[in-house]
């Protein structure tokens, strides 16, 4: 069964589930499938029409009292805005949700939101602010030992350090990060760091030690058949050209 063929079984279940909590009038069980259907049409590359059922699973959270529940569902909220380009709004419900975190002291979604407000002002093109929720959030992943996201924000901390010019520190951002990936086995990310990596030094002026490095990502792409190979591949012949 193809993913999207499992998230439309979810919107399936889930919409069922949901009549018979509305029925019995289980307003934690109808929360959590509204809230449900919402992810499963995020999956489906439908962010628009998620947000309601976010907004649904919402309302029942605060009505119920569900502080968790209503902290995941402001982070959900934030990361279909995301998808749909409206940071702005996207930044204020990851804020809430950090709030809620604070209020509560369950902060282990804490680095998530914050790498992804980290994401969202990258994107409005304020990377000095972007690089300091990096930081937090990096900080965060290293607390509880996640080296999947430990790696993610080191790459996009060094995407954001590229764009202010600050390329020495990018590239030891991509270095750690590639270290983490192929620890991690990792190979699609570990293709990324090695691109990433390869045209700061050549921006650095490191033709050599640049070509070299993003032959490896080539390489890396390569080998498990990615579908960015040709397009890396392309981009390695206009550098060497």
């Amino acid at each position: 069964m193809t993913d999207i063929h499992q998230y439309e079984k979810d919107i399936e279940y889930h919409t069922e589930a949901l009549a018979a909590a509305k029925k019995s009038g289980d307003r934690r069980s109808e929360c959590e499938h509204t809230g449900n259907l919402g992810m499963a049409y995020v999956h489906l590359g439908k962010p628009e029409r998620a947000i309601p059922y976010y907004e649904q699973a919402l309302a029942i959270a605060k009505e119920t009292g569900g502080r968790r529940e209503e902290k995941n569902w402001l982070g959900n909220m934030g990361l279909a805005y995301s998808i749909r380009g409206q940071y702005d709004k996207a930044i204020g419900y990851f804020k809430q949700a950090l709030e809620i975190s604070r209020e509560t002291g369950e902060r282990e979604q804490d680095g998530s939101w914050l790498g992804n407000i980290g994401n969202a002002r990258s994107f409005l093109g304020q990377y000095g602010k972007a690089i300091g929720y990096y930081e937090k959030a990096l900080s965060m992943a290293r607390q509880t030992g996640d080296r999947e996201n430990e790696g993610k924000w080191l790459g996009n901390m060094g995407n954001a350090c590229n764009s202010v010019g600050q390329h020495e520190r990018a590239v030891k951002c991509y270095e750690h990060a590639l270290i983490i990936a192929r620890k991690t086995g990792d190979a699609n990310s570990e293709g990324t760091f090695l691109f990433n990596l390869g045209k700061t030094h050549y921006s650095l002026g490191h033709t050599e030690k640049g070509i070299k490095l993003m032959e490896q990502a080539v390489a890396t792409f390569d080998r498990i058949n990615s579908p960015y190979t040709e397009t890396v591949r392309s981009r390695l012949h206009q550098f060497k050209s």
